[in-house]
C-alpha cells in the first residue's frame, strides 16, 4: 500500500508541476489531485522539494535506461539510432514541457551529481552507437558534436517556447506543429551536418 500511495503522489505531483510549475505547485494541490490527505505527502516525502527531487531522479534513471536500450541495440544502424534517439528524446521532454526549465536548472546546479547518476561518459563512449559513428569516419569531436546537436536541436525550442511564440506570433497549436515537424527533420539535419 505504501508503494501504491507513493506512486499516486508522484503521478499527481507530475501533473500539478506540469500545470503550475514548481513555484506555483502547492503540496495541498498535489494531495487533492492524488485524493489523499496533505499529511500523507509529508509522511512519504517530507517536502515539496524532496518530492520533486524524487521525480527528477526517477526521470533521469528512466532516460538513462531508454538511452542505453537505443545506443546499444545491436540490430539497428547508426541512422536508425539517430532517428530513435531524436524521437525518444523529443517525446520525453515534450511530455514534461512545463518542468523542462526547472529540470535544466537542476542540471546546471547539480551537474556532477547528475552526470555521475547517469554515467553519461560510459553510456555514450562505450556504446555500440559510438562505435558505429567511428566506423563512419567521425572523429571523437564529431561524435560529441553530433550528440550535442541532437540534444540542443530537440530542447532549445521548448526551453525558449514562450519567447518563440511571442516572436513568431504562433498559437499553441501552431507551435506544437512546429515541434512535431522539427522532430521529423532533426535526423536529416544531423545526417547532412556530419555526412553520414
Amino acid at each position: 500500500m505504501t508503494k501504491d500511495t507513493e506512486q499516486r503522489i508522484i503521478n499527481a505531483a507530475i501533473k500539478v508541476f506540469c500545470e503550475k510549475g514548481y513555484d506555483g505547485a502547492r503540496t495541498r494541490d498535489i494531495a487533492n489531485e492524488a485524493g489523499i490527505t496533505h499529511a500523507l505527502i509529508n509522511y512519504h516525502f517530507k517536502s515539496k522539494e524532496n518530492l520533486f527531487n524524487v521525480i527528477i531522479e526517477n526521470s533521469l534513471l528512466g532516460i538513462r535506461q531508454k538511452a542505453d536500450e537505443v545506443l546499444n541495440n545491436p540490430d539497428t544502424t547508426h541512422i536508425e539510432k539517430i532517428n530513435t534517439i531524436t524521437a525518444t528524446f523529443a517525446s520525453t521532454i515534450n511530455q514534461y514541457q512545463e518542468l523542462l526549465l526547472f529540470f535544466v536548472t537542476q542540471i546546471l546546479m547539480n551537474a556532477t551529481h547528475i552526470a555521475q547518476k547517469l554515467n553519461i561518459h560510459d553510456l555514450y563512449f562505450n556504446s555500440i552507437f559510438y562505435k558505429q559513428l567511428k566506423e563512419q569516419g567521425l572523429t571523437d569531436q564529431d561524435c560529441i558534436n553530433l550528440y550535442i546537436n541532437i540534444i540542443s536541436l530537440s530542447t532549445l525550442p521548448l526551453i525558449g517556447k514562450n519567447i518563440l511564440k511571442e516572436v513568431t506570433i504562433f498559437s499553441e497549436q501552431q507551435f506544437n506543429l512546429l515541434i512535431e515537424n522539427r522532430q521529423n527533420q532533426i535526423p536529416q539535419w544531423i545526417q547532412n551536418m556530419f555526412n553520414i
